[in-house]
């Protein structure tokens, strides 16, 4: 899942940004039981939120 985000949102996989998204997806997964489709989706919900809240 890591690889998929990274290649769909043009992370250089051994990046700061990659290494925080790793991070995310690590806390996400310990605090919330979640298969990977769901675990994907909120991953790039929050992805979303982040670029959004920059924006403003």
């Amino acid at each position: 899942m890591f690889d998929q985000v990274c290649t769909d949102e043009h992370i250089d996989p051994l990046s700061l940004d990659a290494e925080a998204l790793a991070v995310m997806i690590v806390a996400i997964f310990r605090n919330v039981t979640t298969n990977e489709r769901e675990l994907l989706e909120e991953v790039r919900s929050l992805r979303r939120s982040k670029g959004t809240e920059k924006a403003h």
